[in-house]
């Protein structure tokens, strides 16, 4: 997305910091070239889903959400990339799965 224009600024966020605070951050603040800001929390696995527990995930939307920010997770199964919100991981009870990305529903945001 950086490369094709449509961010301004990408933060990285310090997890050094949020190990001694306990708190459960996201990667990354993304400010986009509208000035449209989002937590971005950013996933890969090999395995058929991603999974998040559903007290590390309220934690990461509380994080967001204290910034004034809404929480997306950019999530790599088996190299196929989606973006979801995070509504609709808690809605899936937070599993994911590749049907999610390319089913008849196309549920990720990068389809959009």
């Amino acid at each position: 997305m950086k490369s094709v224009g449509s961010i301004s600024e990408i933060k990285p966020i310090n997890e050094e910091i949020s190990q001694i605070s306990g708190e459960k951050t996201p990667d990354f603040e993304v400010v986009f070239t509208d000035n449209y800001k989002m937590m971005l929390e950013v996933k890969h696995t090999d395995k058929d889903e991603y999974k998040i527990s559903g007290g590390n995930l309220k934690k990461r939307i509380d994080y967001a959400a204290a910034q004034n920010m809404p929480l997306r997770f950019a999530i790599s199964i088996k190299g196929f990339w989606g973006l979801f919100t995070s509504d609709f991981i808690r809605s899936k009870k937070g599993k994911i799965k590749l049907s999610d990305y390319i089913g008849k529903v196309r549920n990720s945001w990068l389809d959009r």
